[in-house]
């Protein structure tokens, strides 16, 4: 059964990058997981309204929800994703491939597909498809004023709170958790600080602090892990006591700075 409604759409779009609705046709769960993390990490505009795994669901959903763009893998269980595209009635989305054969590349590029990515999808390759084939997407935006955590002299950052700004010693952050579109600061003291700022706003600043992205919802500093648990699967035991998730496709790289550090 098609799963609708994956994500909410936020308040207004972290950037002026228009808010896309997409929708992910494939029949492997663990492709699906994978793609969902990857996209929540490099193109946190876009907005998953359903996911299908099947011929029949891909284009009822394409054909109810009219998304932007749709992320089509192509041998499905009950046909394929070139019969998608020949099949719906809403014509008004971008196609973007993704498949484990190479093979399919002529094809789907002459049924008007404007990216194909080779599974495990690769982040940088699919943020450079994702922005092929918003080219030619016009909607509405808004801008956003308020801006992203500013980084300031020595290890200081400025982080906008619905009371005012807050001034922080990024030494003292323990982790971002994502919260929706908002990001949750968990810090030393127990201090806990909300903010409307994404959990990629909050990257791109911090990781130059120490800070790695773990999990498509958790970015933590690596100076608070105590110890890493790689019983049923791994985790970051942080020096709040709090066991954080590591995705699969960020274990090898937490182990070789683990590796680059150890005495």
């Amino acid at each position: 059964m098609a799963a609708l409604l994956e994500q909410k759409l936020p308040l207004q779009p972290s950037s002026y990058i228009p808010m896309i609705k997409a929708i992910i046709v494939e029949d492997e769960p663990t492709a699906i997981d994978a793609l969902k993390e990857e996209i929540a990490t490099y193109c946190p505009d876009i907005y998953i309204v359903a996911t299908c795994d099947s011929f029949v669901e891909a284009i009822q959903a394409i054909d109810q929800l009219k998304p932007d763009l749709v992320f089509m893998d192509i041998q499905l269980g009950d046909g394929t994703g070139f019969q998608v595209m020949e099949h719906t009635a809403w014509k008004g989305y971008k196609t973007i491939v993704t498949t484990a054969y190479d093979n399919y590349a002529i094809k789907a590029f002459k049924t008007d597909a404007v990216g194909y990515l080779l599974k495990p999808v690769n982040g940088l390759e699919l943020l450079s498809a994702v922005k092929k084939a918003l080219g030619p997407i016009t909607k509405e935006t808004t801008p956003v004023h308020a801006t992203a955590p500013a980084k300031l002299t020595g290890n200081r950052i400025a982080v906008q709170l619905s009371k005012g700004i807050l001034l922080i010693d990024t030494d003292t952050i323990l982790r971002v958790e994502a919260e929706g579109n908002y990001s949750r600061l968990y810090c030393t003291g127990n201090e806990k600080h909300l903010s409307a700022k994404t959990l990629k706003d909050f990257e791109d600043i911090l990781v130059s602090f120490g800070f790695i992205r773990v999990h498509h919802a958790h970015l933590i500093n690596m100076a608070h892990i105590k110890r890493i648990i790689t019983k049923d699967g791994m985790y970051a035991e942080m020096s709040d006591w709090e066991s954080i998730p590591v995705s699969q496709r960020k274990r090898a790289q937490v182990l070789a700075l683990i590796e680059s550090i150890k005495v």
